[in-house]
């Protein structure tokens, strides 16, 4: 196991320079895929932490019956928070359309010749509600693992504080 975690370190490096000579020397396109490809290795890397987390020992039923409850709660303070927080979102995002719909073009940009005033505020718009829903994405996850992991740091930790940490 250890030589394929080997190399799958390597292999985001590799794919870099590989790219960098055949295919684009440019420096935004090279930016822009060494992001890319650094984002899906530590992808790969939390989802490995992950796994080594939720192998741990849950502990007795009665650990297993509290942290049912905590999960519940934590999950329903997450529905009731998250509504909330896209009505404003989704409000926000059209105050920001008629914005950007309202204001004069940009004197010499480029993006005149592409985008009119109103399909830049509908980009500008879309762009804030796809970033809340990431912000949604991200926030769930957090919570999701973390009410998980901590029923196994608490069971851990009877035995060994050490192996709790």
């Amino acid at each position: 196991m250890f030589v394929v975690k080997c190399g799958m370190c390597a292999a985001g490096p590799t794919a870099i320079v590989l790219f960098a000579t055949f295919i684009s020397s440019s420096l935004s396109t090279l930016i822009a895929f060494a992001t890319m490809v650094i984002a899906l290795m530590f992808i790969a890397l939390s989802m490995n932490m992950l796994g080594w987390i939720l192998d741990k020992d849950i502990g007795p039923r009665s650990m297993q019956e509290i942290a049912d409850t905590i999960k519940e709660g934590s999950e329903g303070f997450f529905a009731t928070q998250y509504t909330m927080i896209f009505k404003f979102a989704f409000a926000t995002s059209i105050g920001l359309f008629f914005l950007y719909a309202m204001r004069d073009p940009v004197p010499g940009s480029e993006l005149n010749y592409y985008f009119s005033t109103t399909s830049m505020a509908m980009i500008t718009s879309l762009s804030f509600i796809i970033g809340a829903c990431c912000s949604a994405v991200a926030g769930y996850a957090g919570i999701w693992v973390s009410v998980r992991a901590n029923i196994r740091v608490a069971a851990a930790s009877r035995n060994d504080y050490n192996a709790a940490l």
